[in-house]
């Protein structure tokens, strides 16, 4: 083969076939090439891809990764008046292309275009938000008004307060979003009812199905969080009127329900009250009957005095005493 024949040069199905074996990494750089390839590829090749896809927002800055078949970061971030797209290669060397005078969120819009038509998926499988100064949300929020609406399997806010979250969590799509991630210390100052109900009655919340909730400050409020399938809550207290209600209000929809305290529970006598006596030690373990469910029973079990797991068992092979349900 003569070492100026190009893939462009192959017979179109010869190329597609070759080109529907490659990663989407690949395919991005190969459309660098030519004009006429990159004119091929965007025009023939587009599958469905098993590829995870994740974006990183912050502040100045967005970053594609792509998780297989191996791990690849492409970041767009601005640069004075400039855009700067770096990668590493294969040998893992920093690679990168400047483009003057350009905005760095419209490049990104451009390249993630291209991305999403070869990755055959138009939602995501992960958008991160981290934020580490407040005057950067006000960036965040430009950014995510110029890219429009994001369709992802799964969002993680990072070092955000409620009013910031708030803010950004109406740019996705609530159709797709299935996971929530609050995963950062509120500062004291931050923990506003009015500023949680922004998140809480957003529509993104309410047909979420998943919730990761982690707060130094704030005391969650369970009927927040009683619509969900599954529920993981870690913070600093929760009273223990909070424990009861989750049990008396165990809804149909809810799987599981996980609490994590930083601090040791010191109302465990107070369950222990409203409960009755555990049916199991080491974890203590009590189990609840559930209205017109014969096949089910709801199991509360308490760790260390800082850790609480309700979740539904079967009822067969589920060891309770009538005395506790």
């Amino acid at each position: 083969m003569s070492s100026k024949t190009l893939l462009i040069d192959f017979p179109p199905e010869i190329t597609t076939k070759v080109l529907k074996k490659l990663d989407l990494f690949s395919i991005l750089k190969l459309r660098k090439v030519s004009y006429d390839l990159r004119q091929f590829i965007d025009e023939n090749v587009a599958k469905e891809s098993a590829e995870v896809i994740r974006l990183k927002l912050v502040d100045h800055s967005i970053e594609i990764c792509f998780k297989s078949p191996k791990p690849r970061n492409v970041k767009f971030e601005q640069k004075d008046n400039d855009c700067w797209m770096t990668w590493r290669n294969a040998n893992y060397a920093i690679k990168k292309e400047i483009f003057k005078n350009k905005n760095f969120i419209n490049i990104f819009l451009n390249e993630f275009q291209i991305i999403i038509k070869h990755h055959g998926r138009s939602v995501l499988d992960l958008v991160s938000v981290e934020i580490f100064e407040r005057k950067t949300c006000s960036m965040l929020h430009k950014m995510l008004t110029k890219i429009g609406s994001l369709r992802t399997k799964k969002v993680v806010f990072q070092d955000c307060n409620p009013a910031q979250i708030g803010k950004i969590l109406p740019f996705f799509d609530a159709k797709d979003l299935e996971r929530i991630v609050i995963d950062g210390f509120f500062e004291e100052h931050d923990s506003k009812e009015d500023e949680m109900r922004t998140i809480t009655e957003s529509e993104q919340w309410k047909r979420a199905k998943y919730v990761d909730f982690e707060t130094e400050f704030y005391v969650p409020q369970i009927q927040d969080f009683l619509h969900f399938l599954e529920v993981k809550i870690e913070c600093n207290k929760i009273p223990y009127q909070n424990i009861i209600l989750l049990k008396e209000n165990f809804p149909s929809t809810l799987t599981r329900f996980e609490i994590h305290l930083y601090n040791s529970f010191r109302d465990t006598h107070q369950i222990h009250a409203s409960f009755g006596i555990p049916a199991n030690r080491d974890p203590d373990e009590w189990y609840f009957r559930i209205p017109n469910n014969e096949k089910e029973v709801v199991n509360l079990a308490v760790e260390d005095r800082d850790h609480f797991i309700f979740r539904r068992v079967k009822t067969r092979g589920a060891v309770y005493s009538m005395n506790h349900i």
